[in-house]
């Protein structure tokens, strides 16, 4: 996979690759911890995220 290229990756997809639980993404995006991108529409009861593992990553790093 080319380095530059951005994977947009669900709430399920992202805790599966860093090993953790879909709640504490839920948790870490309600935060503003770690990067998003809302994908529902404006008015959506539910609302509907992705993340791009690279963005997330360093947001996590420079908590440290």
């Amino acid at each position: 996979m080319n380095s530059t290229e951005k994977i947009l990756l669900s709430v399920r997809e992202l805790s599966e690759r860093l090993g953790i639980s879909p709640k504490i993404i839920y948790m870490w995006t309600k935060e503003n911890k770690i990067p998003f991108i809302v994908i529902s529409s404006e008015g959506a009861k539910t609302k509907h995220y992705r993340f791009i593992l690279e963005d997330v990553l360093n947001s996590l790093r420079e908590e440290k």
